[in-house]
């Protein structure tokens, strides 16, 4: 079962659900199903997936019937999902509450960009029953792929991040012996030079949204919290994230000091 299927058997016409599902690039279930770690740094733009002006834009122009129904199930499938892997991560159960708060927040937000932008046609939320039993599989997909990250030895994740970073692009063209590093080896090159710190600062927010999955941090936030909230609790970290994330520097600078 996908999107587009539980969007079609709940009545709606399939061309519309297919231009939009396209507008808004899959919604944010898609792009965490095929993230590369730090997984969940997918979800530092949201909900802008749904506020984009060229999305906002074609919605004024074709003003497509069924719309509101089409972006509230796009919504709250993502919304539910996220929840409903914390809530399976963790084993703290989900808040009703909280979970409406983040389809009304996303919907807000709509209608503030809409605004801004002097668009009068956007879409609204609509109240929909979902047969949530139907997105088990979905949940059971993110869950294992969470699951896999958290897994992971942190050293290799760090170290694919370091080779794939602009930072390690501007110190190869800096340092002519980096471009012959190989990947797994980019943290090294980086402490031999002296800007691993440097290299920690350039990607502090995908370093803090790995440690916020690793520890489960995310999820306990989301069910307590919603979406939002958490988000900027990462982005701008608490102590406890924050002690986190001193405590991985520490630690690889110490394995890395020894050749």
């Amino acid at each position: 079962m996908d999107f587009i299927t539980l969007a079609v058997n709940s009545g709606i016409d399939r061309d519309l659900v297919i231009q939009a599902y396209k507008r808004i690039n899959g919604g944010y279930y898609v792009s965490i199903s095929y993230a590369k770690s730090p997984i969940l740094y997918e979800l530092d733009s949201w909900p802008r997936k749904y506020v984009r002006k060229p999305f906002l834009a074609w919605l004024q122009r074709s003003q497509p019937e069924m719309i509101d129904k089409v972006i509230s199930l796009f919504v709250t499938l993502d919304v539910h999902i996220l929840h409903a892997v914390s809530s399976s991560l963790t084993g703290l159960p989900l808040n009703s509450r909280v979970i409406s708060q983040d389809i009304d927040n996303v919907f807000s937000e709509i209608k503030k960009e809409a605004t801004s932008l002097g668009l009068t046609i956007y879409p609204e939320k609509e109240e929909l029953g979902v047969n949530y039993s139907l997105l088990k599989d979905m949940i059971i997909d993110l869950v294992d792929k969470r699951k896999a990250e958290i897994s992971l030895d942190i050293k290799d994740i760090l170290e694919d991040i370091a080779y794939d970073s602009e930072f390690m692009e501007k110190l190869k063209s800096s340092k002519s012996w980096i471009k012959t590093v190989s990947r797994g080896k980019a943290l090294k090159a980086m402490i031999l030079e002296n800007k691993f710190d440097e290299f920690v600062e350039s990607e502090k927010i995908k370093l803090l949204y790995l440690l916020a999955s690793r520890s489960l941090y995310f999820d306990r936030s989301l069910l307590s919290n919603g979406i939002s909230n958490t988000l900027n609790s990462i982005r701008n970290p608490d102590p406890e994230l924050a002690s986190q994330l001193n405590e991985l520097v520490d630690q690889m600078k110490k394995k890395l000091s020894y050749f």
